[in-house]
């Protein structure tokens, strides 16, 4: 683990990776920053998970019972959690492999057409699985890529990948 100290103290976990190539659509080629941070502390699960936590104290009257529902609920979503996580290692893989931005480059070919391309996109991609976070999470880069070549809003065109989700 990087960076061992105060930042593991307030729930941050910092792992780094040497050697990343360079990313292919820069002003200045540039090794990418290999950083995974897991922000327990300042993530808005946590809060959710303190709040469950708390209301289970006090709407349950033996811990044990909240053991076992705990428990329940874990196996209720073991294959929920492992396709989210499997979903966030896809989105850091196109990332850091390039593949944003190849895909980035080659819509750049739609021209004035993209807007509607995007949208698309981030409908298509939401529809089967029901998620727009793994929309967002696979599609944001290559949104923000080619809305930088066409001279358009990258802000506005992860938000329309995410609004169409």
């Amino acid at each position: 683990m990087a960076n061992p100290g105060p930042a593991q103290r307030m729930g941050l976990a910092v792992f780094a990776w040497q050697s990343v190539s360079n990313a292919p659509v820069v002003q200045k080629a540039t090794a990418e920053a290999g950083v995974v941070r897991f922000q327990l502390a300042h993530g808005t699960g946590t809060g959710c998970f303190i709040a469950a936590i708390l209301a289970g104290l006090l709407l349950v009257s033996d811990r044990s019972g909240l053991l076992q529902i705990f428990g329940r609920t874990l196996v209720r979503l073991r294959f929920a959690i492992v396709a989210m996580t499997c979903m966030l290692g896809l989105g850091y893989v196109t990332r850091y492999s390039g593949m944003d931005a190849v895909l980035g480059l080659a819509f750049t070919r739609t021209g004035w057409f993209f807007p509607f391309f995007g949208t698309f996109i981030g409908l298509a991609r939401s529809s089967p699985q029901g998620s727009d976070t793994s929309s967002n999470v696979l599609f944001a880069g290559l949104q923000k890529i080619t809305a930088q070549q066409l001279n358009l809003s990258p802000i506005l065109m992860c938000a329309t990948n995410s609004a169409a989700g």
